[in-house]
Parts: structure tokens; sequence; C-alpha cells
């Protein structure tokens, strides 16, 4: 048997753009706007989403790497922005694989940023802080990136409405999202399983931009009239025990939990969940695959 298993459910939580965040917006389940934290917060929660990002980079670029370069228009592409780029990991690691472009990353996250800028000082890379309805590119970008961001999105129609005014009109957006219903461990965690589960059925009944990603007519809804879904592939990230990122595997697995856990929302014997893993980890885990959905929007005048 397996379990639902994905990416951090809010990696981007803090570095997610302005537009699309609200410490009282109860769908995205976590708190995310960072303004209203205290400091100590924000660099706990930074440091956090620092490993997290980094561990989901080492486990998923791979696979995501290969779908980009069969993706329509991507070898044309010259300039790509990467939409809440967090510590920059993401996209370092694909300027590296395609150095024949230039890229922008785009966060609101002073200290995200600041660690992108300090790991990554490179000529074809460029880190903003700040919302994308402030950016104003002196051209625009053949190519979005949107990796396990629009999830978080509170008022997703102003966010893509704002988002083509950065966009080619041949250009194109791809967006990255975990998939947890297609995803699986063996053998099954299933205090684990239990808690995604719950999560995602919180998600449903809360009418959260996550839920309506999982539907063509729900993702409609998010991106308005302004786009038009052209392509949507679903990408698998396998992992064998031997030879596998244990730290990575141990980081994407503990990091639900604990911001699950932090959320408030979702009462559950944490500490037995955690041992859960720790166990699996150790000894009876032989296999991870996480399943991602790749969907590519393209102007809908094009």
């Amino acid at each position: 048997m397996a379990t639902s298993i994905a990416s951090s459910p809010d990696a981007h939580a803090l570095s997610v753009v302005k537009s699309g965040a609200d410490i009282h917006d109860h769908s995205s389940l976590v708190p995310q706007t960072i303004s209203v934290m205290s400091n100590s917060f924000v660099d706990h929660r930074s440091t956090i989403w620092n490993d997290l990002l980094s561990s989901q980079v080492a486990l998923f670029a791979e696979a995501e790497f290969q779908h980009l370069e069969n993706l329509p228009g991507w070898k044309e592409a010259h300039s790509v922005a990467d939409i809440g780029c967090g510590n920059g990991d993401y996209i370092a690691h694909v300027a590296n694989t395609f150095p024949e472009k230039s890229y922008v990353g785009f966060d609101t996250s002073d200290k995200l940023v600041s660690i992108a800028r300090q790991k990554f000082d490179q000529d074809d890379i460029i880190f903003h802080c700040m919302d994308i309805q402030d950016a104003s590119p002196h051209s625009l970008f053949d190519c979005a990136i949107l990796r396990f961001v629009v999830q978080h999105l509170q008022n997703p129609l102003d966010f893509f409405g704002s988002l083509r005014k950065l966009i080619h009109p041949n250009g194109f957006v791809v967006i990255i999202e975990p998939n947890l219903e297609a995803s699986s461990s063996t053998p099954e965690l299933k205090n684990f399983n239990a808690l995604i589960k719950a999560y995602e059925a919180l998600a449903k009944n809360l009418g959260s931009t996550r839920a309506k990603l999982k539907d063509h007519n729900g993702l409609h809804q998010l991106i308005g009239n302004s786009w038009q879904i052209s392509n949507v592939e679903q990408i698998h990230s396998t992992h064998c025990r031997e030879g596998w990122n244990k730290t990575g595997v141990a980081q994407i697995l503990n990091g639900w939990v604990n911001i699950i856990e932090a959320s408030q929302y979702l009462a559950w014997d944490y500490s037995s969940l955690r041992m859960e893993i720790e166990d699996w980890l150790n000894s009876s885990g032989q296999q991870i695959d996480i399943a991602l959905n790749a969907t590519t929007l393209r102007a809908a005048n094009h």
C-alpha cells in the first residue's frame, strides 16, 4: 500500500508574492503575511524555508528539468522569471542546466532574497525583493515559473492579471504544484497518510486555492480570462532506498509535519507521527514517489 506525499505544503508561505497572502485567510491553512510577524519569527521561518527549498530542489529538479526541456517554447525562451524564488536554489539550478538564458527571481522575503544574493552571485541571475505588482522590467519575460506558489494565493485573479503584464505575448507560464493523491511511499506511512488526508479535506472544505488547482474548471477560476491552459502533465520523482538522499527525504516529510503543526488547524499526535517517519527512514522505508502537476499557460489571445 502507498501513502500520499509531496513537498512541503507551505514552503513558500513566507516568500509568496504579497498579492496572494493574508494573515487572516484561513483558506491557505497557515499564516502567510510576514509584515505583521515579529522579526524573530520571520527569521526562524525563513531558516525553515531555506532548508526545505534546498531539499525540494535536490529531490525534484532532475524530473522537473526534463519536463522543461521538452516543453514547447522553452528552448526558444531567452528570459525567465522565477516568481516566489525563495532562497534562489531552484532558479540557480535552472540557470546552470540551461545557461543560455537570463534569469530574474522575485520574492517578498528580505531574508530569503538576501540568502539568494549571497549564495548565487552570478551575472545571469538577478534577484529582486518586491511584489510583481510593483515590477517594471525593461523588457517582457518569455517565461515565468511559479513553483509551489499558486496554492498560497488569496487573490489569484489579481495576481494573474498582474503577471500578464510581465510576459511577452508569445510567452508562457509554468505552474508546478504537488499532487498529494498521486504521490506514494512504500511501505505505507499510515499515520502520515491520515494527516495529509485530513489536511486536504480541510483545504477542500475551506474552498482554498489549493483545492481549486486540482481540476480544470477550478484552475480556470483562478487564472481568469487573460490566460488559457495549453498543457497539463504529471511529473514523477522516484527515490529508492539504495542511493536516495535520506536527509532530503527526511526534511520533506518532517517539513510537512512541522508546518501543519505550526498552523494549529489540525489537532494530532505529532510526536508519534515523527517517530513513524524516523522508523520508516531508518528501517522499513524502501521507496518514495513524489508527483507534481505541471501546467502551462499561454496568453488567451495567442
